[in-house]
């Protein structure tokens, strides 16, 4: 048996985004906060432990634990600057049973349980600023107040087999279901709280009535493997990935939306990879291509729909060459391709076939490793960020940027370690977030300037 005990507290002053085109090249903007307001405090707290037996010929392993999050914050992005409070407390179990056959095979199966008691609330302190369309619909006072029972069971298993010496199969599958069940504590519709109605039509905040809503799903998947020799192997995988709606998207309405008729998002995946290394090097290199469907989007009436196809094809490499037997050379590339594929509008355009903003077409590092004793550790690493759209009409963007580090690390013994860590070494002016919004146009959160970490561990 073996458990842990988890508890992280956060108090958080939070940075709003620089605006402006290249706001984060601008020395009068880049260094402030436009927010000083904004924060962010959450308490997690996680308990679990596992158990392990035998059965016969099955291993049998049970994992019970409990968790909680409690999280309050300022939504500074939102006219009006609501604070949000937010409390999840969940119990859950997993159970999995491994099994090895006799035909060079093996079996697993299990189950995952959980309840969550949720809850959400949505209040604004202070009167809303700014136009009177904004005045108007975005009251003073409490906008959401409501609670959130879920219980989610799923059922899954997978079996392996050798087909021949070379060749081995794997299949297996997830059955799942989230049941909800929806608690209003405030007047149903779009009225303020005290059930007086907005105008321009009503409140920019709709509380739908009581309700249950239940999904079901099941997730497939399949991998084939081959060896084509004793170093270098080839791989293919197919699956499919399922997530249903969450309760935000389900009974945080807005406008005149009442209910949010919503099925899970699906995304079909498919791989093909290849591995392999030689005395002094090594590689990983995979095709993949994605097709995702019914993804959550909330459209120009704020009305949360399934309504958005979207493609993710691409190429990753990862590479690693001895250059010698205290220096190598290690490195990583994705090259990608993420698209709309079917017909939306976004900014008066329709975006199909546009490229999915804050989605770069490619990324990826190159690492210089020096080891001249097995204590000693040092790294210098580029690190590449491509350029990317930051709106959906793909009309704004973000030039990428290159960022080299440098980590020292050296172990005095076996439970005592030092290190020096030196980020942005060429102290580059980029953006950590480039985004767009229709109100102040470009906006980013500017990357960190040089700066250097020296700390230890230490283990007893």
């Amino acid at each position: 048996m073996e458990g842990g005990f988890t508890f992280n507290n956060l108090n958080q002053e939070t940075a709003g985004y620089v605006a402006g085109a290249k706001a984060y090249e601008d020395s009068d903007k880049r260094d402030t906060n436009p927010n000083p307001e904004a924060y962010r405090d959450s308490q997690s707290t996680r308990i679990w432990t596992r158990f392990t037996m035998e059965s016969g010929d099955w291993e049998i392993i049970a994992t019970p634990y409990f968790r909680e999050v409690n999280m309050n914050f300022v939504q500074h992005y939102l006219p009006g600057q609501p604070i949000e409070d937010t409390e999840h407390r969940s119990l859950g179990i997993q159970v999995a049973a491994y099994r090895e056959l006799n035909n060079d095979s093996s079996f697993a199966w299990g189950i995952d349980a959980e309840s969550t008691d949720g809850s959400l609330k949505e209040m604004q302190p202070n009167a809303t600023t700014g136009s009177l369309f904004v005045r108007k619909t975005i009251p003073q006072g409490m906008h959401y107040d409501y609670e959130v029972e879920a219980s989610q069971f799923a059922l899954f298993a997978n079996y392996d087999t050798a087909l021949t010496d070379r060749l081995d199969l794997s299949i297996g599958a997830r059955l799942e279901r989230i049941d909800y069940e929806y608690d209003n504590l405030m007047l149903d519709g779009r009225t303020n709280a005290q059930g007086v109605a907005c105008g321009f039509g009503g409140c920019r905040f709709s509380r739908p009535a009581d309700r249950d809503d239940d999904f079901s799903d099941i997730s497939p998947k399949i991998g084939l493997s081959y060896e084509l020799n004793e170093n270098h192997s080839l791989f293919m995988r197919a699956q499919r990935g399922i997530r249903a709606p969450q309760a935000t998207e389900l009974y945080r309405l807005q406008g005149s939306q009442t209910v949010a008729d919503l099925d899970s998002v699906e995304l079909d995946s498919y791989e093909v990879a290849l591995q392999g290394a030689g005395s002094n090097w090594d590689y990983s290199a995979s095709l993949y291509s994605m097709d995702k469907e019914n993804e959550i989007l909330k459209d120009s009436d704020r009305m949360n729909l399934n309504g958005s196809h979207s493609k993710h094809q691409g190429f990753e490499l990862a590479l690693g060459y001895d250059l010698s037997d205290s220096l190598s050379l290690r490195g990583v590339l994705n090259l990608a391709d993420h698209t709309y594929e079917n017909d939306l509008v976004s900014g008066g355009v329709n975006i199909n076939g546009n490229d999915i903003d804050t989605s770069p077409d490619q990324f990826g590092n190159l690492r210089l490793v020096y080891r001249p004793a097995n204590n000693l550790l040092a790294e210098l690493e580029l690190v590449h960020m491509g350029d990317y759209y930051t709106n959906p009409e793909n009309t704004a963007s973000y030039d990428g940027h290159d960022l080299l580090n440098l980590r020292v690390q050296y172990d005095v013994n076996d439970d005592f370690m030092v290190y020096l860590n030196v980020l942005n070494l060429t102290d580059e002016e980029y953006a950590e977030r480039a985004d767009w919004s229709g109100w102040v146009k470009d906006r980013y959160f500017p990357g960190e300037p040089i700066r250097a970490f020296i700390g230890f561990t230490w283990k007893y």
